[in-house]
């Protein structure tokens, strides 16, 4: 995964990406409520801005 700036496309090192499982059934995500989704991991993108996505439950 490359993360570019929406305006100018530019590359954007060090973006902090939040991975999640959907853990309550409900379709969508739900990181807060009553029965939250879980928070499985954080990847931040390196100097060429990818974020490597490999060993993560997709």
């Amino acid at each position: 995964m490359i993360k570019e700036d929406a305006d100018t496309e530019n590359r954007l090192a060090g973006a902090v990406f939040q991975l999640w499982e959907e853990t309550n059934g409900i379709p969508g995500l739900q990181p807060t409520d009553f029965q939250p989704d879980t928070s499985t991991s954080t990847r931040t993108s390196d100097p060429a801005a990818a974020c490597p996505l490999a060993g993560s439950a997709l």
